[in-house]
């Protein structure tokens, strides 16, 4: 779940070994499945590339989300004393048979038991619009979610189901019913301009009122179309690039540089496989420049899909976190003068034997 000012919140996702549960780093969080447990939610710096912290998840009740392919973004609601509250915002998803998820959750920051600082989910009893059929989105996974400038409000786009793809466009958001209640619609809105065909799987970059969405599947296949949505007046435009890119990918990550109007992707996959190469679009004259080949050795991060590219609003330093570690389990990577520059070469330190990424080896390693 990316964030605008340089913080990132990482939650959960899929390991080799499936759903990934509750692990240890820098706090104690209990290393096993539980009726109440969620997955870890991760802070991560780009500034000092540093996680922040570590917080486990649970749920007043014995429900949590644990779907694949829910789409989430932060939403910031003021309180009644008039201090900002921010929430992590969760549809949809997949679960491991196949069943498509149409519930909607938040997740708020607090002490949760003993003491413990983490994250309290909430399946979010949500209603739809007067006379706006279908009053809810329609079940779905893989969908991109993106907060309004003033994070009032997210924008859920598109997804797929077991008949297709979505192209359908909602809003969701808060209205205050009675001190400390909330009550949360579903809005289908209307959009403009040139608007995308039925997709999902993509993968999205958003600075302040816009959103840059770029690849994923269609009816037609992987795409490399790229559009940009301004949030405010709900436009869409498509932009055009010349060739020499990177082609079609699935499981990219981007980031852009609003001065420079420069976008940047990293890895993915296409029909030649898996990739973990760096590129950078100049959306002024449609121009793509490979930056970094596929790295086969060295330090790097691993070829694969799902990686986070991330980008420092300030420094503009660009920072990928890997889906998988690798076998020098570097939890980050920083792009340096003459390429990737791994956690250990940049802090300094080694990684052996370090099993819960505090920088330090285990006493009990080996």
């Amino acid at each position: 779940i990316k964030g605008q000012r340089g913080r990132l919140i990482l939650w959960g996702g899929d390991t080799y070994d499936g759903p990934s549960w509750p692990w240890t780093w820098a706090e104690t969080i209990p290393e096993y499945p539980c009726a109440t447990c969620g997955m870890p939610v991760i802070q991560f710096d780009t500034r000092s590339s540093s996680v922040e912290g570590a917080y486990p998840s649970r749920a007043a009740t014995q429900e949590v989300p644990f779907e694949t392919g829910m789409a989430m973004a932060v939403m910031t609601t003021v309180s009644a004393v008039g201090a900002g509250e921010s929430e992590i915002i969760a549809f949809g998803g997949a679960d491991l048979a196949g069943q498509y998820s149409g519930s909607t959750w938040a997740a708020r920051k607090g002490l949760i038991e003993d003491g413990m600082t983490g994250y309290l989910w909430q399946r979010l009893d949500a209603v739809g619009a007067p006379h706006s059929p279908p009053v809810l989105p329609a079940p779905r996974a893989y969908a991109v979610m993106v907060s309004s400038p003033d994070g009032g409000e997210v924008i859920l786009f598109g997804g797929e189901d077991a008949d297709g793809y979505f192209s359908d466009l909602w809003s969701l958001d808060p209205e205050a019913v009675a001190p400390g209640q909330k009550q949360y619609t579903w809005r289908e809105l209307d959009s403009y301009g040139e608007i995308p065909s039925p997709r999902s799987r993509m993968v999205v970059a958003q600075f302040g009122g816009k959103a840059l969405i770029f690849g994923g599947m269609t009816d037609e296949g992987p795409t490399e179309e790229m559009y940009a949505f301004d949030i405010r007046s709900r436009y869409w435009e498509k932009i055009e690039t010349l060739p020499g890119g990177p082609g079609a990918r699935v499981g990219a990550s981007i980031e852009y540089d609003p001065w420079a109007k420069i976008m940047f992707l990293f890895g993915g996959e296409d029909i030649a496989g898996l990739h973990n190469d760096l590129w950078k679009l100049d959306l002024g004259l449609g121009a793509w420049e490979r930056v970094l080949p596929d790295c086969t050795s060295g330090s790097c991060p691993l070829p694969d899909r799902g990686s986070l590219l991330l980008r420092d609003p300030v420094t503009g330093s660009l920072t990928v976190l890997p889906a998988d570690e690798g076998p020098t389990r570097d939890v980050y990577y920083v792009l340096g003068e003459h390429g990737w520059i791994g956690q250990a070469e940049y802090e300094g330190s080694s990684r052996e034997g370090d099993c819960n990424g505090d920088g330090l080896p285990e006493a009990e390693h080996g």
